[in-house]
């Protein structure tokens, strides 16, 4: 029954979303060749296992990264909901136990190019800190001592942040999109290289 009004919001998303990618790789080259259909997300909620049974999701979703869209490696995110919010960020989301073992191990033995990300007073602006779930106890194979063991604690690697959209053109929300992706570009390009 609301097909062709999805179908008049979903096609100029389709236009916005190849816009970013183009913009993205002018910081982030590896990812120039996604399309928008690699990035953007189906309207249809996934119900399974949800008490929630309602049909289709209340906003539109891209992610920028090779294996983004399930969230299984570093990328970018951003959300367009009906509220008038966006939602922008990204980091890495779902890590297997060997690729979680291999970062919380690189993390261990020099996090001062991690930490140096985190402390930038441009990402504690934009994004405050660090987000994600975190383990209340000590990650398996790691020292409870550890100076850094809070950032070993965490499950994923987030950080993200939320905006009013609603009396924004189309170019201020790209623009605020860009600027929020070049702040987090050093986080996902830190996950990226000790995955």
């Amino acid at each position: 029954m609301n097909r062709a009004r999805y179908k008049s919001l979903n096609e100029p998303f389709q236009i916005f979303v190849g816009e970013l990618i183009h913009r993205i790789a002018q910081f982030d080259p590896q990812l120039k060749f996604l399309t928008p259909k690699d990035c953007t997300y189906r309207i249809n909620r996934d119900i399974r296992f949800s008490n929630d049974k309602s049909p289709y999701k209340t906003h539109l979703g891209s992610a920028f990264g090779h294996l983004a869209k399930n969230g299984s490696c570093p990328g970018y995110y951003f959300e367009l909901r009906s509220d008038g919010q966006i939602m922008i960020g990204g980091g890495w989301y779902i890590l297997d136990s060997a690729q979680l073992y291999k970062l919380r191990q690189a993390i261990s033995e020099d996090a001062k190019p991690l930490l140096k990300i985190l402390k930038n007073p441009e990402f504690k602006a934009t994004f405050g800190e660090l987000n994600g779930e975190k383990l209340k106890t000590t990650p398996k194979g790691f020292n409870p001592e550890d100076p850094q063991i809070e950032l070993l604690r965490y499950k994923n690697y987030l950080a993200g942040r939320r905006i009013n959209v609603s009396n924004l053109s189309d170019e201020q929300i790209a623009d605020e999109i860009i600027k929020t992706f070049k702040v987090l570009s050093p986080l996902v390009l830190y996950l990226r290289q000790n995955s």
